[in-house]
């Protein structure tokens, strides 16, 4: 897989997703979507544990599918 952000990676691997926020409450990362149901979510207080969240609980998830991802350098 070429280097590019987890976010592209996921999406390239056609893993669902979302991140929202709401001001003072951080962020909300899903994994799933409406379509198909919510696999797991989680509240983050800051942007910087975003994407650590995703791709743990992407890999969890969908194990055959992340393989190549885990050490692979995130941001």
């Amino acid at each position: 897989m070429a280097e590019s952000s987890l976010y592209q990676a996921l999406y390239d691997l056609e893993i669902n997703f979302e991140v929202s926020c709401f001001w003072d409450l951080g962020f909300r990362v899903r994994l799933g979507d409406d379509m198909n149901g919510w696999k797991e979510e989680r509240q983050v207080r800051t942007w910087a544990e975003v994407e650590p969240a995703l791709a743990d609980r992407a890999t969890r998830h969908f194990p055959i599918k992340t393989a190549n991802l885990q050490g692979r350098p995130t941001g």
